[in-house]
């Protein structure tokens, strides 16, 4: 059951950015590993942690979304990071939640745009614990 509340969040969310944002009609390539999200603290906010590389010899300008929902499957925030890497780089963004999270159990998606609208990574999926 949670899995299937878990699809559907993932793709009723995913067609709601795609009508914000519209891709250009050039369908384009992943382009961007995602190698780690985790949820941290920095300063006072806390949020999402990114680390991702371009393994493309160009520079790419990248917005970081991170998509957090609730046990019922309700998007509760939708937070983002701005992220520059040059041709073959890897980079750090940190994504901040300006509510921090209650004590419970959160879903949080992450995934990768170029400033232009066009989708260059896959979906990763967090699955947190927060006391």
């Amino acid at each position: 059951m949670k899995a299937r509340i878990a699809a559907s969040l993932l793709a009723l969310t995913l067609l709601g950015l795609s009508l914000l944002f519209p891709a250009s009609s050039v369908a384009s390539p992943l382009l961007v590993y995602l190698n780690s999200a985790r949820y941290e603290t920095l300063g006072f906010y806390s949020g999402v942690m990114v680390n991702a590389t371009n393994p493309v010899p160009y520079a790419l300008n990248l917005v970081i979304f991170t998509v957090w929902a609730n046990d019922k499957g309700e998007t509760l925030a939708v937070t983002t990071a701005g992220l520059t890497l040059a041709g073959g780089a890897n980079g750090i963004a940190f994504a901040p939640l300006l509510d921090p999270p209650t004590s419970g159990h959160y879903v949080v998606l992450v995934f990768v745009w170029t400033t232009s609208g066009a989708p260059v990574s896959g979906v990763m999926t967090l699955s947190l614990y927060i006391v």
